[in-house]
């Protein structure tokens, strides 16, 4: 007996995402509203198939900043009190989807 296997070849997640500048340097005023985006983030993965998510890693000082997994928004989800802290250097990462996650 005689049976055909068909095997395909997939690729697997050879790049990790790049973001499109080493840095962002928005600046914002203590009566900024609640949830308004200050910046946006932005990374792409050369494996295409992959989605990129994004997640605030350090720096979140109070925890006054949020990021959108998916858009990569970064927005205030607390008052600003340039008297408490006046300058937050957040470390930002972008993640894929693939297997292994990069």
């Amino acid at each position: 007996a005689v049976v055909p296997i068909y095997v395909s070849v997939v690729a697997d997640n050879a790049h990790p995402p790049v973001f499109g500048s080493m840095s962002y340097s928005p600046s914002i005023t203590e009566t900024i509203s609640i949830g308004q985006p200050i910046v946006r983030v932005s990374a792409t993965d050369l494996d295409c198939d992959d989605d990129v998510y994004y997640s605030i890693e350090g720096g979140n000082i109070g925890g006054i900043f949020d990021v959108n997994a998916v858009t990569g928004d970064i927005i205030a989800i607390k008052p600003v009190d340039r008297d408490v802290t006046n300058k937050f250097n957040l470390i930002v990462s972008a993640s894929d989807t693939g297997s292994p996650s990069r």
